[in-house]
């Protein structure tokens, strides 16, 4: 069977429409969505699943970079029904559900729309909003002032990532805007050079436990591939662009993602100092060709903490493909103990993405390259396929949306 529908949504009015025909050995559901937004946009999605549809749910905000810059949060199933279509100003980058103590939350990084084309560009001008189960605001996270990290609250956090360990306690990441004077004289720095520096703040209470400053290691300046013109006086460095964050099940600390330096860091949580560095150009770990990586993103752990695993997207020019790649390490010795990659089949993400490993299943997010994923984790056949026309930073799956009213006390996107 092949099903199409269109769904065009004004202000309080839906027309649906769907026309089924029949077809040969496979299914394929293929729905276009029409958002009426005064001007000509538009969010458009084709679905391919396999057999049976997989259960559960999928997660997503797709947003449309316009001068309007408005975001929706997007929870449907895997027919390709949208059970909740709520919008939000700005630009969400991390809608997710977090699970804490039985307690079902969801959270989401907005760009704050009144500062957005006036700040520094790369995100630090997001703050996270906390839901409940029933996706009503609870609270908002920021930047705090710490050290010498000063904020008037207008600047907040990096959209990139966040986690949430309680309704009160979070780990949060900015790229600070900072004049250094320590770079090494071989790298012929500016006396005005800028830099996006990296931080990270735990913050309990609306307190902040820790803070790490990339700006009081200077190996990294030298460890970054892009971005590192540190002569030029005027525009500011991305120097590292911090992207991802996740905490290591084995000890509680924190391996954090860094993209100008092909790079993971795992940062001690009571120190700050830096337990080992896996990738890039000073990597701890000695890495054969095929296990490098390129312009990752979304770090995470799984098998019970034992596998690492990341988004691997590849670069335009020498490595025209994504991947998952997944490691198994023996941390002491600094060695890889296992490798796997999982070539994502026809289609590049040149930047953004997530994955998730949801039972023998890959759930994988190709950030600007518009796709959504289900693969088999042992096989890496394609068991589901989404492609869309706009941009949705990440996308989670999740089995469970209890709370969640669908139809009802939901604002409608428009």
């Amino acid at each position: 069977m092949k099903r199409s529908g269109v769904i065009r949504s004004g202000i309080g009015k839906a027309v649906i429409a769907v026309i089924a025909v029949s077809a040969i050995s496979f299914f394929v559901y293929k729905a276009v969505v029409h958002i009426n937004a005064r001007k000509f946009l538009e969010f458009q999605y084709t679905i391919t699943p396999g057999n049976p549809i997989q259960k559960g749910y999928i997660l997503m905000a797709p947003y449309v970079t316009t001068s309007e810059r408005f975001s929706r949060l997007v929870i449907m199933d895997f027919a390709g029904n949208i059970l909740v279509k709520k919008k939000v100003p700005g630009i969400v980058s991390d809608f997710r559900q977090w699970i804490i103590n039985g307690r079902i939350r969801y959270s989401y990084a907005v760009y704050d729309p009144a500062i957005f084309l006036q700040n520094y560009s790369n995100g630090s001008v997001a703050h996270e909003v906390i839901l409940d189960s029933a996706l009503n605001e609870i609270g908002q996270v920021r930047l705090l002032s710490c050290g010498d990290i000063v904020t008037d609250n207008k600047k907040g956090i990096d959209h990139h990532d966040f986690i949430m360990l309680s309704d009160t306690h979070f780990i949060t990441m900015t790229s600070y805007i900072k004049n250094v004077n320590n770079i090494p004289p071989s790298l012929s720095p500016s006396p005005t050079v800028k830099l996006a520096v990296p931080v990270l703040q735990e913050i309990d209470g609306g307190k902040v436990l820790w803070q790490w400053d990339a700006s009081f290691f200077p190996e990294f300046y030298a460890a970054s591939v892009k971005w590192n013109n540190y002569s030029n006086g005027r525009d500011v460095q991305d120097y590292m662009h911090v992207n991802g964050m996740a905490i290591d099940p084995a000890d509680n600390n924190l391996v954090v993602s860094f993209h100008n330096t092909n790079q993971l860091v795992k940062i001690n949580r009571k120190t700050g100092a830096v337990i080992w560095r896996f990738g890039g150009k000073n990597s701890d770990f000695g890495l054969s060709g095929e296990q490098l990586f390129l312009w990752q993103h979304n770090p995470d752990f799984t098998d019970s903490g034992r596998t690492l695993i990341l988004f691997d997207n590849g670069d335009k020019d020498s490595r025209h493909f994504s991947r998952i790649v997944e490691y198994n390490l023996n941390q002491q010795n600094k060695k890889v103990t296992s490798f796997r990659p999982y070539t994502i089949p026809d289609l590049f993400a040149e930047n953004k993405g997530s994955v998730q490993v949801c039972g023998d299943n890959y759930f994988i997010c190709g950030g600007s390259g518009n796709f959504i994923l289900l693969a088999d984790r042992r096989t890496g056949a394609v068991r589901f396929k989404m492609t869309y026309n706009h941009t949705s930073f990440r996308a989670y799956y999740a089995s469970d949306i209890t709370g969640i009213v669908i139809g009802k006390n939901i604002k409608n996107s428009d």
